[in-house]
């Protein structure tokens, strides 16, 4: 009978033995797809070693379509140091027959923030006599409650694996294995570790990773300083709680506390000194420093102002009179004739500052810089010179150990007033601002 005959092999009952002891046997098609009508096939499946078994396919016969019978079932061994994978990335991997989980060895599998996750679906049983899963999480954020059907078996599940792993080291989430009669769900769940506990040195054992109740319907509830308890800064106003305490008291649904959870043990502690707020309060500082250039600016002209002519402050600081003189043929000295003083004077001033703030053991280093400019306008009547004056000023702020910045633009507009007599000098001074 040639092969290409359609009763090619019709009522045959084939038996196969495949084993994956290296590398990785990726399934994407559908192995022994029932070519042959009325044919049955039986085998083992044996994965051990370091091989893996994976893929997006099928292996061994569906039930006949016309009688709804098996035809022929494949039992898979996965025995110690063997892994099935499912998927190339998410994706289920088909079995029709039994499938037993031996000790060491391993389900991998991969999930994502989305709830998805890959599949192993067997058309039989899953006997599992331990061995672990592996949980190969994706790039994203997690949330507790995460809930993920890795295992499901038409023919039920006996058994369960020794524990789950997941080699993303997240700080407040713990897989945890969840069984039914023919599922086995993954959960990342919240463990007990709250999250100003961040002792780099913390020895607790690791939590139980198995549980008999699926919580599938259960609503549920830097280095900078090596001090326990998160980021170890009080809040404002002396409050003793850290900012990792007034996560705790939050409730997991909140998004902030959603997203640190979901952290990795090295990234927690830079989330709450980001948490923390700590620019906010050097915002302040450095307005208040900005506003002190400006007010010098005015305080320096009225000095100037106080003493005749305009002279520069540092002259008239001294109480010296300033006068023109003439040169005059023949050696003799003219007499002294006053420099001028206006009564109307426009006067204008350019200033900057930078500087560092250091940092030590609960905050960060600053840097700060400022630069701005001053316009004004007065007018003297007697011993008396009122004024106004505008300017701008920009600030910028920098905590790098924060990946934190600020600016600030302010604009000034103000007005200004003194009195100068026998050495009685009186300053005022009034200034509204926008800032932007």
């Amino acid at each position: 009978m040639p092969l290409d005959d359609p009763n090619y092999g019709a009522g045959w009952n084939f038996n196969s033995t495949v084993v994956v002891r290296e590398g990785r046997l990726a399934v994407d098609g559908t192995v022994f797809p029932g070519a042959f009508s009325g044919s049955r096939l039986f085998g083992e499946w044996i994965v051990e070693g370091s091989g893996v078994l994976g893929g997006t396919g099928q292996i061994g016969y569906p039930e006949d379509p016309e009688t709804g019978s098996r035809r022929g079932e494949i039992h898979v061994f996965v025995n110690n140091s063997g892994t099935i994978a499912p998927g190339n990335s998410i994706g289920t991997l088909t079995i029709v027959g039994p499938v037993t989980f031996n000790a060491g060895s391993s389900l991998e599998v991969e999930v994502d923030p989305q709830g998805r996750s890959d599949l192993l679906r067997i058309d039989g049983t899953a006997i599992l006599n331990g061995g672990t899963v592996r949980v190969l999480p994706l790039a994203g954020l997690y949330t507790a409650q995460s809930r993920y059907v890795i295992l499901t078996a038409s023919g039920g599940v006996t058994g369960q694996f020794s524990d789950a792993r997941i080699p993303h080291n997240f700080a407040f989430l713990t897989p945890t294995l969840f069984y039914s009669a023919n599922d086995v769900a993954l959960v990342l769940t919240r463990n007990e570790r709250p999250i100003d506990d961040m002792d780099d040195e913390s020895t607790d054992p690791p939590p139980d990773t198995t549980s008999d109740d699926d919580p599938e319907d259960d609503d549920g509830g830097n280095d900078r300083n090596d001090e326990p308890g998160g980021n170890g800064r009080d809040l404002p106003g002396g409050n003793p709680l850290t900012i990792g305490g007034v996560l705790d008291a939050l409730p997991l649904t909140n998004p902030v506390v959603e997203a640190v959870v979901s952290l990795d043990e090295a990234n927690v502690r830079p989330a709450l000194d980001l948490l923390s707020g700590e620019l906010y309060p050097s915002l302040a500082a450095a307005w208040l420093d900005e506003s002190r250039l400006v007010r010098e600016a005015v305080l320096n002209r009225l000095r100037q102002a106080s003493a005749q002519s305009g002279i520069p402050a540092f002259v008239a600081a001294q109480g010296l009179r300033v006068s023109y003189t003439a040169d005059v043929a023949g050696g003799r000295q003219a007499s002294p004739v006053p420099a001028p003083d206006p009564a109307f004077a426009l006067w204008g001033q350019a200033f900057g500052s930078f500087g560092r703030l250091k940092g030590d053991g609960f905050i960060a280093s600053l840097d700060r810089s400022t630069r701005g400019f001053v316009l004004g306008a007065d007018y003297r009547q007697g011993p008396w010179r009122v004024g106004i004056v505008g300017g701008y000023t920009q600030t910028s702020l920098d905590q790098q150990a924060l990946s934190a910045s600020a600016h600030l633009d302010t604009y000034y507009v103000g007005a200004y007033g003194g009195f100068s007599l026998d050495g009685l000098e009186i300053k005022v001074g009034w200034r509204p601002l926008h800032r932007a």
